[in-house]
């Protein structure tokens, strides 16, 4: 367990509100232009894997990490048992800090969704996907099993008198704020502005997830986030 990332722990923090909140506006126009880039994974002997950046990966009792860092997006899941019941103490105590330094600054910001359970996220993916098509579904939505929310490690924020879990929240206060501040407190913007085509999910200024400051630190790269995939080299595509 290295400072980029603590593996998850089962702790039962109570996540604040809501577990969902869904909003009339759910689609945003990347304003940045995207390229493509080729990844390829090598497998080794020993059940590891490297990634196209160099990095080594393994996958356990159903849980991939690169580089001591938990991966979740299309193409890696975790298992549907695994429920921590809230989100992980060092997640929890890392957002207390930041939630703090924001209100000195005169920002008010809170967890509007935390941790969701496999049938929470389920549910939540299911009733898009009934209501727009997969495709919208899959845009902003993971799918059960592929949600960051379910780790523990990750939740959506929102902001007084500001639209909640939707493009509605992009220039606001708090929005601007964690862009340039989270990775004090070891958190990265997952989803960043014209990156996309590297997350597989449209841009959300809401979605925080904790990586440690070290991490956090560099994927900020001065305001430019860098993500995940895009740093370890790997995908965030579905098999179908």
């Amino acid at each position: 367990m290295n400072k980029e990332s603590k593996n998850v722990k089962n702790t039962k923090t109570t996540v604040n509100k809501s577990d969902v909140t869904t909003t009339k506006k759910e689609t945003n126009v990347e304003t940045k232009k995207e390229s493509k880039t080729e990844i390829i994974e090598s497998s080794n002997p020993d059940g590891t894997f490297t990634t196209s950046k160099g990095f080594t990966g393994y996958t356990k009792n159903g849980f991939t990490y690169i580089n001591g860092v938990l991966i979740v997006n299309k193409t890696y899941s975790i298992p549907k048992s695994y429920n921590p019941g809230g989100l992980t103490k060092e997640t929890k105590a890392a957002s207390d800090k930041m939630f703090a330094a924001a209100k000195k600054d005169g920002v008010n910001i809170y967890i509007a969704s935390g941790f969701r359970s496999y049938g929470t996220q389920s549910n939540l993916w299911n009733s898009r996907k009934n209501k727009y098509g997969k495709a919208f579904a899959d845009n902003g939505t993971a799918r059960p099993g592929h949600s960051e929310h379910q780790t523990g490690l990750a939740f959506d924020i929102c902001g007084a008198g500001t639209g909640c879990i939707s493009s509605d929240y992009n220039n606001s206060k708090g929005a601007k704020w964690v862009a340039a501040n989270a990775y004090k407190y070891g958190f990265i913007l997952r989803y960043p502005n014209g990156k996309s085509n590297e997350t597989g999910f449209m841009y959300e200024s809401w979605h925080l997830r904790y990586v440690g400051v070290d991490l956090a630190t560099k994927l900020y790269n001065n305001g430019n986030w860098i993500t995940l995939e895009n740093y370890f080299g790997i995908t965030s595509k579905y098999n179908d």
